[in-house]
Parts: structure tokens; C-alpha cells; sequence
């Protein structure tokens, strides 16, 4: 008996097979959708928008509206066009700094539709919140956390306008997969400044800069000489203790993300001279 079409049944249910599994991979997972923009990068940036520097921002920048400025809705616009490759229901995140409630909010707008009015959670430190509308429960555009957009394949604009003053925007996320929450992939320093006995140095001063020397932030101990930094992004940093009586110093550090990085800092007391105490390098405790 020819074995030729039993090979060829082979071979086609093979193709069949294979084809089947692919047609399901691409179904669930290559319409996932993720355009990543840097707030600061629009195309168009109107006052009273301002871009400012951060260490801790994506890109060492950000956009926001200064604190002062005034509430002036709708003035300032940052335009962004945007390609969508897979018509569908879409949400935004962004990364953001809301320090109060009157500091807190931006309008959103796609292409010519309504402009909802996001209301970011509130946070000193940044952080990734999805864009909502605070809506009054009624009428045509009710309350939405998160705000669906539908978009259709092809090019949109995207419009972020002046709302508040005081709240900052550093990047921005576009994606269809509703499940998917950014990361806030941060780390932080908890320590004590202490003396060569270990007793704590009450209200000194400790500043957290990077390796290039960038000042991120600076704080005061508390009064039994306890600090802490929240929010860092993993790296490596330097961090400088100083108080009066005391000389400076400064060590390095290493951030991880999810991990509290413990670093204690020791100060020298500098020796009274008038007292016959010795040179002004000497520690005296």
C-alpha cells in the first residue's frame, strides 16, 4: 500500500495543529497594546505648563503647572499624538505627584471629546494612578475610575490641560490591557545619626544626592537623630549627614526596589580648641 498519502495526512494535520495553536496565541496575547510617553516630551507645550528637573522622574524631568500659578482651567495644553494599532476600549496611567486635594487634578482629553477631569490620588512622592473623571454621578459623563477610552486604529490626540496648580505629571501609559497596573519599582533609606559613641545627633541635617552630586532631597533627623527616604528608585547614592559642632561626612548607598536600605551615618564631634583640645581634624566623640 502507498504510504505517500498517509505522510501527506500527516504532514497536513501537523500544519492544521500548529496553526491552530498559533491562531490562539495571537488571540490572547498580541493585541496587548503598552505606548509609553514621557509627559515632558509632547508635541506641543503651552504656558502655563513649565518642565522641570527631578532626579527621581523618569528622564530626570517632568511637567507641571507651578505652585502659584493660579487655577486658569484649560490654558495650559500638552498635545501628544499617539498611534493605536488595535481598535478597542483603552485606559491611561500616569505617573504623578498630587501633594493636596487643591493641588491634584489635570483635564483629559482624547481627540475632540469630553474633558474629564482626573482627580490623582494624593502622594508626595510619585507614584502611577489611572486617569478617572470626577463626575458628578449624573448626566452623560458620570463618575469613571478608571475612564475608558474607546479608540479605533490609527493616530489620536491626546491632551493634557491645566486644571490646578501644584500637580505634576511625569510619564504617561496608553494600553488596552485593563489588568496591567505599572510598577512603582521604589526603595528606601531608613538610618540614624550618631556619634562615635552611637548616640544619636538630634536635628541634623541629611541630604540624599546622586553620585554626580545632584541634590534629590534633603531632610532633618528628628530629635533622637532618626531619618528616612521614601519613594527612591533603585541606584546608587551618596548621603550627607551635618550639624553644628560636627564635621560633615558623607557615604554611599544602594537603593533596591521593594527593600529598606538601613544606613546609619557617624558624625565627629570637632574638639573645642579654646579648651586645649587638640587640632581642628581631631574627633572628640
Amino acid at each position: 500500500m502507498d504510504s505517500k498519502p498517509k505522510l501527506y495526512l500527516a504532514i497536513v494535520c501537523v500544519i492544521c495543529l500548529t496553526a491552530g495553536i498559533l491562531a490562539v496565541y495571537l488571540l490572547c496575547y498580541s493585541y496587548s497594546e503598552y505606548t509609553w510617553l514621557e509627559a515632558e516630551d509632547a508635541d506641543i507645550v503651552t504656558p502655563d505648563f513649565e518642565i522641570a528637573k527631578d532626579p527621581l522622574a523618569s528622564g530626570g524631568e517632568y511637567l507641571w503647572i507651578p505652585e502659584g500659578t493660579g487655577g486658569d482651567p484649560g490654558k495650559g495644553v500638552a498635545v501628544s499624538t499617539i498611534r493605536i494599532n488595535t481598535s478597542g476600549d483603552y485606559v491611561i496611567w500616569g505617573r504623578a505627584i498630587a501633594p493636596s486635594v487643591d493641588d491634584n487634578s489635570f483635564f483629559v482629553q482624547m481627540d475632540e471629546g469630553f474633558e474629564a477631569i482626573w482627580a490623582i490620588s494624593l502622594s508626595d512622592n510619585w507614584h502611577w494612578d489611572a486617569v478617572n473623571h470626577l463626575g458628578s454621578g449624573e448626566g452623560s459623563y458620570p463618575e469613571s475610575d478608571p475612564l475608558i477610552f474607546s479608540l479605533s486604529a490609527g493616530e489620536h490626540t491626546l491632551r493634557i490641560k491645566q486644571c490646578e496648580d501644584g500637580a505634576k505629571l511625569d510619564k504617561l501609559l496608553i494600553t488596552n490591557d485593563k489588568s496591567y497596573v505599572p510598577a512603582n519599582i521604589v526603595g528606601s533609606i531608613s538610618g540614624t545619626v550618631i556619634t562615635a559613641n552611637e548616640t544619636g545627633i538630634a536635628y541634623a541635617t541629611v541630604t540624599l544626592a546622586t553620585l554626580p552630586g545632584d541634590e534629590i532631597l534633603s531632610i532633618t533627623a528628628d530629635s533622637n537623630g532618626n531619618f528616612a527616604f521614601k519613594g527612591i528608585p533603585p541606584g546608587y547614592y551618596n548621603l550627607t549627614a551635618s550639624n553644628t559642632g560636627f564635621w560633615t561626612d558623607s557615604d554611599p548607598v544602594t537603593v533596591k526596589a521593594d527593600e529598606v536600605t538601613i544606613a546609619d551615618v557617624m558624625l565627629c564631634k570637632k574638639c573645642d580648641l579654646n579648651a586645649g583640645g587638640g587640632s581642628t581634624g581631631r574627633c572628640c566623640g
